[in-house]
């Protein structure tokens, strides 16, 4: 059995809410033996920068030959994943959830199927909101659209605000803020201050937090998706789809990805089109849309892509190759 031994910033986390299922569950169930970094390992995974796994593994003698980065966050969260002295050092190098181009090694971002989905239900929905669920988070970086979120959350009356982190104090958004600056300073780019429009603004209508992220969007017709940047897809969008909520995206164009334009409203990055977005969910033939977006989760294709085991399997297939 080839023994691998997998790192980095996000080796470990939980990848979806509400579950303990991790990067490193998928590739035991695909026939790999995965422990933390040591020397009796055939292969090193290292998933997002993490300055000390890095350097841990090239004096545990992990060479270029036997190393493999897979790069979970844009550079947005994390400008180290994408620096060229670090990337070097990997045989390969996949990108989670990016726009497919013929010099990478792109992979679909990994998605969970629910057991409970909202497009089974005909129960009725609230009309006249449109629900963002996002954690209000920062960067100085450029290509960010946290602070669009956070523009929307004051020009949108008709917004209802879930997530974590919008009712902290001016004293940790002041540290917050310097952190993020230092963050960019650091990484070589030039800090954007327009990262900070509206960070030091109330939200008017934050509902809270949400323990289900599933259970709060069921509840509306319609939803502003806004990823983190355009530089990848996520799984905000599948987050609205499977809860059977009409998504109103802003990130990467999805014809990118093959995703049928029937079941999604793709805006741009400013507050006229997605307005017009707004709008346009009101005018949408629901029951189309729900039967539309069933058909297209349900389909073999589909879940060949996108579910989570299907895109570690893949992964792991190329991690045996190259041992």
């Amino acid at each position: 059995m080839i023994r691998v031994s997998l790192a980095g910033q996000n080796a470990t986390v939980p990848l979806t809410q509400g579950s303990a299922i991790s990067i490193g569950d998928f590739l035991r169930e695909n026939g790999l033996a995965v422990n933390e970094l040591n020397s009796d390992c055939d292969f090193f995974v290292c998933v997002d920068y993490d300055a000390n796994d890095i350097g841990l593994s090239r004096r545990l003698g992990f060479e270029k030959s036997n190393s493999l980065f897979i790069r979970n966050e844009p550079i947005i969260v994390r400008p180290e994943n994408h620096k060229k002295k670090i990337l070097k050092d990997f045989k390969i190098v996949f990108d989670m959830g990016r726009i497919p181009t013929l010099n990478s090694n792109v992979e679909y971002y990994p998605q969970f199927w629910p057991n409970k989905n909202g497009l089974e239900s005909t129960h009725s929905r609230i009309t006249n909101k449109i629900v963002l669920i996002n954690g209000n988070k920062m960067s100085l970086i450029s290509g960010e659209l946290y602070s669009l979120r956070r523009k929307c959350i004051q020009e949108f009356e008709e917004i209802d605000l879930y997530g974590e982190g919008w009712g902290i104090d001016f004293g940790t958004k002041i540290r917050h803020a310097l952190s993020h600056y230092k963050i960019a300073v650091i990484n070589r780019h030039y800090p954007k201050l327009s990262g900070l429009r509206f960070w030091f603004k109330n939200p008017p209508n934050w509902l809270g937090k949400t323990q289900s992220k599933l259970e709060v969007l069921m509840k509306y017709r319609a939803s502003l998706v806004i990823e983190n940047s355009t530089e990848m897809i996520t799984e905000k969008l599948f987050d609205s789809l499977f809860a059977g909520s009409i998504p109103i995206y802003v990130g990467p164009e999805l014809s990118n990805f093959d995703i049928p334009k029937e079941i999604y409203i793709q805006v741009k990055p400013n507050i006229i089109s997605i307005s017009e977005g707004i709008l346009k969910s009101q005018q949408i033939n629901y029951d189309e849309w729900r039967s539309q977006t069933k058909s297209w989760l349900d389909s073999a294709e589909t879940h060949d892509h996108w579910e989570a085991s299907n895109v570690f399997k893949r992964i792991s297939t190329v991690i045996k190759s190259l041992v």
